[in-house]
């Protein structure tokens, strides 16, 4: 299960073996909250799932098991939860005869190491600015797809979540302008190219494109908040 509050000492000591957690990171070097987005967002190539005895701090606990993986630019939330899911369960099938026999090691962070703690995103991240790089957006939209709320925008008083989208650096636009629009793709002009929609819906779950949102007379006209 997901938990995101720090658990006080007499709730950890409950448990006669200690509570243990996992946290999709190198730990000690990346701490805090929402770690596969930040991820992401950080272009991070190569990562961690770490397994750890749960304490009063953030994340902070000895280590008994750690375990790397890559991240790929093509990889998104989506990809990225999968593979961590997978790996976890590969994880506790390797080291649970260990902790059913009181083998598992007990490895203290190094406090003295470069630490960052990243901190708590909420869904009002994932509002776009097109002003910003093409490729800048796509991360955002690749770091905020399911599981999470999703990259967004307003059009015609409607709030867009992009899930997926993939980005052009070959065309000058101005930013927020609608450049292109098919039956299942939408472009939309940014600092320095174009992302363009491939999957998207409104606020009510369903697509935009069976909605039609963007039409072709749409073209050359700006998002609401552009």
């Amino acid at each position: 299960m997901g938990w995101s509050q720090l658990l006080k000492k007499d709730v950890i000591e409950i448990s006669r073996l200690g509570v243990i957690g996992s946290h999709p990171t190198e730990l000690p070097k990346y701490r805090g909250r929402a770690p596969i987005p930040w991820s992401i967002i950080k272009e991070l190539r190569r990562s961690a799932l770490t397994f750890f005895y749960i304490e009063e701090g953030i994340d902070n606990g000895d280590i008994f098991a750690q375990d790397f993986f890559s991240i790929s630019s093509e990889d998104d939330a989506t990809s990225l939860y999968v593979r961590i899911t997978n790996l976890g369960k590969q994880m506790i099938i390797k080291n649970l005869k260990l902790l059913q026999n009181n083998n598992a090691k007990r490895i203290k962070q190094d406090q003295s190491k470069f630490i960052e703690y990243w901190p708590k995103r909420i869904p009002d991240d994932g509002l776009i600015d097109w002003s910003k790089p093409c490729k800048e957006i796509d991360i955002l939209i690749k770091a905020t797809t399911h599981p999470y709320p999703g990259a967004f925008t307003f059009y015609k008083n409607k709030k867009i979540i992009i899930w997926n989208a993939i980005f052009n650096e070959t065309k000058i636009s101005k930013p927020g302008k609608i450049l292109d629009v098919t039956n299942d793709s939408v472009a939309i002009g940014t600092l320095n190219g174009e992302i363009i929609i491939t999957n998207a819906e409104t606020s009510t779950g369903n697509s935009i494109f069976s909605e039609n949102i963007f039409t072709e007379n749409d073209k050359s006209s700006r998002l609401d908040n552009y």
